[in-house]
């Protein structure tokens, strides 16, 4: 992935791709998000455009915001 995104207790690899060309990880890129996730749980994404970046982090914002009015 290209980079480690850490807010609000979560730790979240994120792989960025281009606007306009493949939506996926490529085939080596695959296996190694699976391996993460198969020996450590990870949370992994591909985001390929502005609009995935912005839902990313309001997801990030939304599930943090839960979490501290739930009292954790």
């Amino acid at each position: 992935p290209d980079r480690l995104v850490m807010f609000g207790g979560r730790c979240v690899w994120i792989e960025l791709k281009a606007p306009n060309r493949r939506c996926e990880a490529d085939p080596h890129q695959a296996r190694e998000h699976r391996r993460m996730r198969e020996h450590g749980g990870c949370d992994i994404r591909v985001l390929n455009t502005v609009d995935d970046v912005s839902s990313f982090l309001l997801e990030l914002k939304c599930n943090t915001n839960r979490e501290t009015t739930s009292g954790r």
